[in-house]
C-alpha cells in the first residue's frame, strides 16, 4: 500500500466515483493502534478527498 514508515501505517491515493457518478480522487491513510506491548489491537482509517 503506497508509503509506509516501519509500523507506522500506510497511505494510498486513488480515482474513485461518488454516488453521483462525479469522479474524486481519494487519499486514504491506515495506521495501527499498538497495545503496551507492541502488538496491533485496531487500526485508523481516514479517507479524505483532495
Amino acid at each position: 500500500m503506497g508509503d509506509s514508515v516501519a509500523g507506522q501505517g500506510a497511505a494510498l491515493s486513488v480515482d474513485a466515483v461518488n454516488r453521483r457518478g462525479r469522479t474524486a480522487r481519494l487519499s486514504i491513510t491506515v495506521t495501527p493502534l499498538h497495545e503496551n506491548d507492541a502488538s496491533v489491537h485496531g487500526l485508523i482509517l481516514v479517507l479524505t478527498t483532495g
